[in-house]
Order: C-alpha cells, then sequence, then structure tokens
C-alpha cells in the first residue's frame, strides 16, 4: 500500500493534478514507464543543479560551451582508393559555420582533405556522412566542405580575432588520434595574437608564405587538425591546425585566426580556389651571384633580385621592367630576396596597383603596376 499511495504522489507531484486521484493498479504499463521516466528526469536535473551551484562561473561557461558550441565540431575522414578499395588514409576535425536549408558548411584544414577520393564526416555516433569539397586553399591550410542532413547542428559564431589580447582563454575542441576520443576539448591560454611562422607549403625548400596565427597551450594531437579555438563565450577565433613537436618542447600550438579565415572561406564558397597576385618576373638574388661574370651588377649593390626572365602575359610584361634589372623595392619596402616578393604579394589583390624600384645602368626607376593572377 505505500508503494501505492508513492507513486500516487509522485503523479501529483509531477502533473500538478489536484482532482483526479488514481490508483496504481488502474495504471497502464506505459503510463507507469513514463512516471519512472520523469522521476529520473527530475532527480537527474536536481543533481545537476546541486553539482552546478558548487562550480565556478569559468566551469560553467565551458561546460555550457561543450553541451552547445561544441556539437558543431565533427570528424573527417580521409579516404583514397587503392586497387577499388576505399581505404582511411587519415582523420581531422571540421566545424561547421553555415546552414543553407539542409545543407551545412564546415570549415576544416587543408591537410586533412589533400589528396583525397572520398571525404566523409564523422558523426558523434560514428555514422559517416559524404562530404563534397566546394574549395580548398593550400597556402593557408584552409578547405570548405559541405554536408546534406535533416539532422539539427548549431552553426558556430565568429569572433574578430583582431581584437585577441595574450593571457585570454582558449578552448580547443577537436578528434584527436581519431575517434576513441572524439570531441575532446581542451584548456589554454593564448601566449600570442599574430605570431609569424614560415610554411613551405609544396614541401620544396621554399617558403611560400609567413602564416599569421595564434600561438596556444590547449593541448592539441594529430586529429585536431580542423577543429575550433573558441574564447570562453563560445565564439570562434580560430582553427587550429599545427603544433610544434619536439622532445623538449611542450604546450605550444598553433590556430589560424578567424579574421584571415573568412575572405579566404567566402572566396572558397564562391570560386573553389584562392586567386593571388603574381608579378611574372623570374629572378636570382645578387647576393648569390656577386662576383659572377655572367652577372653585371653595379659597385656597391648588394641586395636586391637581378632578373632574368619575364613571363609572357604577366603584371609586368609589356610595362618598363627589362631582363637585367635589378628590383630593390616593392612599394617601398626594401626586397632582398626573391622569397620577399613572394611573401609580400600575399598582403595585396588581383588588381592593386604597386610601385616597384629598380636599377638599370646605375640609376633608379619607380614603375607602376596593376597586379595581375598568375598566367
Amino acid at each position: 500500500m505505500k508503494k501505492y499511495l508513492l507513486l500516487v504522489f509522485i503523479v501529483f507531484f509531477l502533473t500538478g493534478c489536484t482532482t483526479v486521484v488514481r490508483e496504481v493498479k488502474d495504471l497502464s504499463e506505459e503510463e507507469k514507464d513514463n512516471i519512472k521516466q520523469q522521476v529520473i528526469d527530475e532527480l537527474k536535473n536536481q543533481f545537476e543543479n546541486e553539482y552546478r551551484s558548487n562550480i565556478t562561473d569559468v566551469e560553467k561557461m565551458i561546460s555550457d560551451l561543450f553541451d552547445n558550441e561544441a556539437k558543431a565540431v565533427l570528424g573527417v575522414s580521409n579516404y583514397i582508393d587503392v586497387e577499388g578499395i576505399e581505404t582511411l588514409q587519415g582523420t581531422g576535425s571540421g566545424v561547421i559555420y553555415k546552414k543553407v536549408d539542409n545543407s551545412y558548411y564546415l570549415i576544416t584544414n587543408e591537410h586533412v582533405v589533400r589528396d583525397a577520393d572520398t571525404i566523409k564526416v564523422v558523426l558523434q555516433d560514428l555514422s559517416t556522412l559524404v562530404a563534397i569539397v566546394i574549395g580548398t586553399d593550400p597556402i593557408t591550410d584552409l578547405a570548405v566542405i559541405k554536408i546534406v542532413t535533416d539532422d539539427y547542428y548549431p552553426v558556430v559564431a565568429f569572433k574578430d580575432t583582431n581584437a585577441l589580447i595574450p593571457g585570454q582563454f582558449a578552448i580547443a575542441v577537436g578528434n584527436p588520434l581519431g575517434y576513441d576520443y572524439y570531441r575532446s576539448i581542451t584548456l589554454g591560454i593564448i601566449s600570442g595574437v599574430k605570431r609569424r611562422l614560415d610554411v613551405d607549403y609544396d614541401e620544396d625548400q621554399v617558403i611560400d608564405w609567413k602564416a599569421t596565427l595564434i600561438q596556444h597551450d590547449a593541448a592539441i594531437s594529430p586529429g585536431n587538425s580542423g577543429g575550433a579555438l573558441f574564447d570562453i563565450q563560445g565564439n570562434l577565433i580560430g582553427i587550429n591546425n599545427m603544433k610544434i613537436v619536439s622532445t623538449d618542447v611542450s604546450g605550444i600550438g598553433f590556430a589560424i585566426p578567424t579574421h584571415i579565415i573568412k575572405p579566404i572561406i567566402d572566396e572558397l564558397e564562391e570560386n573553389g580556389k584562392i586567386t593571388r597576385a603574381s608579378l611574372g618576373i623570374v629572378g636570382v638574388e645578387i647576393e648569390k651571384v656577386l662576383g659572377n661574370p655572367n652577372y653585371t651588377i653595379p659597385s656597391g649593390v648588394s641586395k636586391g633580385v637581378f632578373i632574368t626572365d619575364i613571363v609572357s602575359n604577366s603584371t609586368v610584361d609589356g610595362k618598363d621592367i627589362q631582363i637585367k634589372d635589378i628590383l630593390i623595392k616593392f612599394n617601398n619596402v626594401e626586397v632582398s630576396l626573391v622569397e620577399d616578393i613572394r611573401l609580400l604579394l600575399t598582403e595585396y589583390k588581383i588588381g592593386d596597383t604597386v610601385t616597384l624600384t629598380v636599377l638599370r645602368n646605375g640609376e633608379q626607376l619607380q614603375v607602376d603596376v596593376v597586379l595581375k593572377e598568375r598566367p
């Protein structure tokens, strides 16, 4: 009888009923199961609320982030075809940043999807969806992929990373070491907001790009590539893409900041690739040919790029730039290496006008050119 009275009381408690009394023996099995589940849910909520009342505000914010924004971080698997067999080449992470109808767009790293025959997005239950690669940019190590599903996923909000300062919290979310640790979350501190790192994306021993990255010490591992870096409010501030790996180094990770990501993914969505400006000159550093009788270098000149050829239909083709000129400045910035020109060009877009300063027969000449895409 006590058992019956307890369950009747629970019915009152959960439903607010004050006019209808039913004995347990009159309840169906489905009604009993529903009451039990409501009791369990209510007790769970009470325990969670009691626990949450004893944790710090920072812990609550991180917990809320894990329950909400972190669900926008999914797995990304790269498959290649090996003699007709779909073979896993590598795994990483991706972040949902846009939803159109039932299509979700994800940011990931270019190196996560590189050379893939098939890309699959991996969900928390380890089921997969085949993804479409919208576009990739190996220089910035960014890619956009798309999945189609009727299931709901949150979309991250971007924060302008120009306002970041060292000392802020950084929260990394991704899938380290595959999917046994799906959607792992780690906490760290931002140490640098504009770290400059040399990038040789085609591994030809020539620096192609000086990446501007956020340095942080939130733990990341292989598999975190393409995953999110959030601030404490749950805003996306970066996409994790690399770390320094050495026996005497610990806790130095890097993420691509959102102020660099946004224009790249916009162009990838529109064109599938990033078009960059090129001068169209072939040259060699003066310091490498000093004393070489095949190159006529004026006395006292020790830096610059000696122009050995001009590419047809390029920016400088048809302009007052000649073979055997020595390029010494690009928009008033001194040039010593061929690499300097390449890196300076990354700061400009097609259609921009720049001023080139060259030495010809011992005289300085300034030539304005409108930047064009590489032919």
